[in-house]
């Protein structure tokens, strides 16, 4: 009887040190995942603008060609007839800006395409992909607990423990048979697959 007592505290000892061994060694492994998520496009149209506010220069700027043929901006134009035939080519023509805002790994992916015509913004157009950052932390055991029992057709019951080194297993069992009323202490190795 004082026989199995030890075997039993010997038995409880070795899992507790298994058990907080097995705690303390544990690393963690960090993964870093972008997605993209579901793009979001839409066309703005001029009806659904609204104008902030207007500004008018107290002194209007005229529009001219100089002697090399570039557009110059003057307050007192030299032919006001030429400038106002070049306001309203500008007023007419039509401007398509098209561009990427941004394109990151934080914030997503904004392109913009506006068209100004008759000095106004004819189509508002955009889409966004967002990016949604997934960060994962796994705790890996270098060391685990284990405890088992086990029954064999011979009437022999096993109770005990282990502890797994990354997939390598050491085990110790305590057996006491019921026929014959032997008892001992076996050894193995496990291995995870």
């Amino acid at each position: 009887m004082n026989k199995i007592f030890y075997y039993i505290i010997a038995g409880a000892i070795c899992i507790c040190i298994g058990f907080f061994v097995g705690r303390g060694t544990v690393s963690i492994k960090t993964e870093i995942k972008t997605v993209l998520g579901k793009t979001v496009h839409d066309s703005i149209t001029v009806d659904k603008l609204v104008t902030k506010y207007e500004y008018s220069p107290s002194k209007p700027i005229y529009i001219e060609r100089n002697d090399s043929n570039a557009t110059v901006y003057t307050p007192t134009p030299k032919d006001t007839t030429e400038s106002l035939k070049i306001v309203l080519d500008d007023w007419n023509t039509k401007r398509i800006y098209a561009n990427n805002l941004f394109k990151d790994s934080i914030n997503g992916i904004f392109d913009y395409d506006i068209t100004i015509q008759y000095n106004k913004i004819q189509n508002f157009k955009y889409e966004f992909t967002p990016v949604k950052t997934t960060i994962t932390k796994e705790r890996i055991r270098m060391l685990q607990p284990f405890v088992g029992v086990s029954y064999s057709t011979l009437d022999i019951v096993g109770i005990g423990g282990g502890i797994f080194y990354h997939d390598l297993g050491l085990e110790v069992l305590y057996n006491k048979n019921y026929i014959n009323g032997d008892d001992g202490i076996s050894f193995g190795i496990k291995y995870k697959f």
